[in-house]
């Protein structure tokens, strides 16, 4: 095995470089990019799981708030729905009574203009 230009071993089975940089045993990939060691590797990994907690904790949150959202304007709706009947359930009574009050009316001047003969 030979190693390249920079003194660094090419490990084919796991497709990395290995190598010294300053001092260090280190992992490059491909493109001679450090892999980074394993506490790095471990920290990283740690913290991109504590921001996908994170993440996901404010997604269910924004959802919960969203259903609420989607609930409260159900019930304003529904509310909305309600007054409008019962303003349409009181306008047909009102036209109603109305009729009645104008028959009874007709009826009045009826009776009278026979009481008058």
């Amino acid at each position: 095995m030979e190693p390249n230009q920079h003194g660094w071993f090419w490990l084919a089975c796991v497709q990395v470089w290995i190598g010294i940089h300053n001092n260090w045993l280190v992992c490059f990939d491909a493109e001679s990019n450090p892999i980074g060691d394993y506490v790095q590797l471990t920290e990283q990994t740690k913290q991109a799981v504590r921001l996908a907690k994170m993440a996901e904790k404010q997604a269910e949150l924004e959802a919960q708030r969203a259903e609420a959202e989607a609930q409260r304007a159900e019930a304003e709706k529904q509310r909305a729905e309600s007054a409008t009947q019962r303003a349409e359930t009181e306008k047909q009574a009102r036209l109603k009574l109305e009729q009645q009050l104008l028959a009874m009316q007709a009826e009045l001047e009826k009776l009278r203009q026979q009481g008058n003969k």
